[in-house]
Formats: C-alpha cells, structure tokens, sequence
C-alpha cells in the first residue's frame, strides 16, 4: 500500500480565506479571461450572420448589439438563477403575472435581450471545424476552449483529499446530437455521458471526461480511470468505483474488494460488490 502525500485542500495562492465571497468564488472558475473569449467569439458569430444572405432576415441578427463583458455576466447570472428556481418555459422569468412572477432577471436583462444572447453563444469559431470523415476530427470543437478552462480551473483551485471516486454522469439533452446516450438507471436518462473523478466526502469534481467518442481516445474503462486520475498518480489515493467502470470477474458479494490497478500500482481501487 502506497503511504498517502497528495497535497489536498485549497489553494491558498488563489483564493483569500479571510476576505472570500460568492462572486469571488464564481470568478476563481468563470474568470476574465474566459468571459471575454465567450463574448468575442458571440459576437463574431452574431457579425457573420448579420452578413449572410441566409439569414438576412430574421429579426435577431438584425436588430443585434454588440455583447458587453457586463451582459455577458448577466446572462451567466440569469442562467444560475434558472438553474434554481424551475419555471416551466424562459419567459415565464419575466411574466408580469401575480401568480408566478419574479423580478430578478428583469433587473439584469431584457426578455429580448436575453434570448438574443442564448440564440447567438458561441464558445469557439465555426472556422475551426473539421467533418467527421476528416482527419482532425473534434467532436467537442463548440465547447472545447470553455471545456478545457474548467478542466483547468478544477485542478488548480482544490485538491481532493485521499478518498476518490469515479463514477458515470448523466448532461441531461434531447437534442440532436452524435454522441448522446441513454442510461436507463439515471435520473435523467437522456444526454451526454460524463465520467467524473471527485472527492468522496464533499462531492467537488477534480477532473472530468465527457464521452464524445473522440476519434484515436479509448473508451475502456481502465483507461478512461488513468486518464482522470494522471494528476494524482503516485500519491497514495484510495479511488472508489463500481463494478461499471472497472469490471470485475468472479466477484463475491463481500462489503467491498481492493487491488491494485495493473496498469499503475499506485492506484488503489476499491469497488462494491453489489447484486444486480
């Protein structure tokens, strides 16, 4: 058994203990820099189709104003507060009606102003991508920069103490879209599938995989685990997981079992044993 040495905890270089609130939380993840790449790259989309003949008529593109760093927070802001509070449809947020109404996304943004906004997001130039059948193919080419700076972000603001685990995730989407999935046993069902690595006492997600079917990636389970856990290898960590992920033969229904990964021996897994 390897001895335990990972660092854990905050990152005391980035956050001040003793002077910390929510919005200071908020910008650790969702900093400047990354607000002004999502505002460029909508505003460049919203600009390409003010000029396309395509779209030359509808009415967003045409009555478009070019996105602040102040809006951009408001939508973000908007977007949390729905995430909150569940209305059935978007403009239920800004009904006038006794009966359900609510008055804190009026006050950031116009109805209009916000649904202009949602039409127009882009996290990544359209120029950057590559068919399927094209070498260099990136299934995730929309989402990339903003996907990669939390990835980022994640492992730099707290390190997770020696209890991990990594288990599957349910994005809830019904959308179109080529690598949706459907697990049956989830909550949500429908979406895209994640497979998250966090501490096991407080929940936090060190680190992230979304299940793209990326061209070249393997999507063994194994392998997906040593690509999670590549920042924390050699440091004496106990991963938690199931059956799922690592699978396992001739399993008995004990508490839990634990071996060593073959691939890396400083891993420790552990997995329930648990009939199905």
């Amino acid at each position: 058994m390897y001895p335990f040495s990972g660092e854990d905890g905050l990152n005391l270089n980035m956050i001040d203990i003793h002077n910390c609130s929510e919005m200071s939380i908020f910008h650790l993840f969702m900093d400047h820099s990354i607000m002004k790449l999502i505002k460029k790259e909508t505003n460049d989309y919203a600009a390409k189709l003010a000029h396309s003949d395509k779209h030359k008529n509808m009415v967003v593109e045409k009555s478009w104003k070019t996105l602040t760093i102040n809006e951009m927070y408001g939508f973000i802001l908007i977007l949390l507060h729905m995430g909150y509070l569940t209305k059935p449809c978007i403009s239920d947020y800004w009904t006038l009606e006794d009966f359900c109404s609510s008055k804190f996304a009026a006050k950031i943004l116009t109805r209009d102003r916000f649904r202009a906004i949602l039409s127009m997001l882009h996290f990544s130039s359209n120029m950057n991508y590559i068919p399927i059948d094209q070498a260099g193919h990136d299934p995730l080419y929309k989402m990339r920069p903003i996907y990669e700076h939390l990835q980022k972000k994640f492992e730099q603001v707290y390190r997770p103490k020696k209890q991990i685990a990594i288990d599957e995730a349910i994005c809830g989407w019904r959308g179109r879209l080529r690598f949706k999935v459907y697990l049956k046993d989830k909550p949500t069902p429908w979406g895209i599938k994640m497979y998250e690595l966090c501490e096991s006492g407080s929940g936090y997600v060190f680190r992230f995989e979304i299940y793209a079917r990326e061209p070249g990636l393997s999507n063994r389970p194994t392998d997906v685990v040593l690509r999670l856990m590549e920042p924390l290898l050699g440091q004496g960590y106990h991963l938690y997981t199931d059956k799922i992920i690592i699978p396992v033969q001739n399993c008995s229904h004990s508490l839990c079992k634990i071996k060593q990964c073959e691939q890396e021996p400083s891993v420790q897994i552990a997995w329930a044993c648990q009939k199905r």
